[in-house]
């Protein structure tokens, strides 16, 4: 026998997902310009106040964002303006950057590139091959509208590879 499917109460529900792609958008769309990042998410925003009454109820609080790469928030300059008290769900997790608060935000790993760290470690009944495992880029790299390219250290992983090399020696 089939349950009924309870009917759906947005203004029940805890967190809210804004289904935007962020990096996709300021990759492919907004050519890597943060001023347009800007402006599409102050329209994104202005929509979730005027359609949306869940919004101003806490203020973004209870609204989650995801920005899956390294650079997070920062695409969107006035984030802090838009956004200041909403999740972030980042890559990396670069807790040295403003745009990362642990109390509030979910960080997840980054995917891209290949990188990998191993050592041979014995655990009862396993043979392990890999003593951790990551995938992804050192640096970032992002060209602004001029077409300058700048190369920014993903410090966190650049951090975990000095120590894990040091220690697999």
């Amino acid at each position: 026998r089939r349950k009924a499917l309870v009917p759906i109460h947005p203004d029940m529900a805890d967190f809210y997902l804004v289904p935007f792609p962020s990096k996709c958008y300021f990759n492919y769309v907004a050519g890597k310009n943060r001023q347009k990042m800007n402006m599409v998410f102050s329209d994104i925003v202005a929509h979730l106040r005027k359609d949306h009454p869940w919004w101003d109820r806490s203020a973004g609080r209870d609204h989650i964002f995801i920005f899956p790469s390294g650079i997070g928030a920062s695409m969107v300059p006035d984030w802090k303006h838009f956004m200041p008290d909403s999740v972030f769900l980042v890559a990396e997790g670069d807790r040295s950057k403003e745009y990362v608060n642990t109390w509030k935000d979910i960080i997840i790993p980054g995917v891209s590139g290949h990188h990998v760290l191993s050592k041979q470690e014995r655990v009862p009944g396993k043979n392990r091959t890999n003593f951790i495992f990551f995938r992804g880029k050192m640096h970032t790299a992002d060209a602004d509208s001029n077409g300058k390219v700048t190369r920014t250290p993903m410090e966190l992983r650049v951090k975990l590879k000095e120590i894990l090399r040091k220690t697999n020696t």
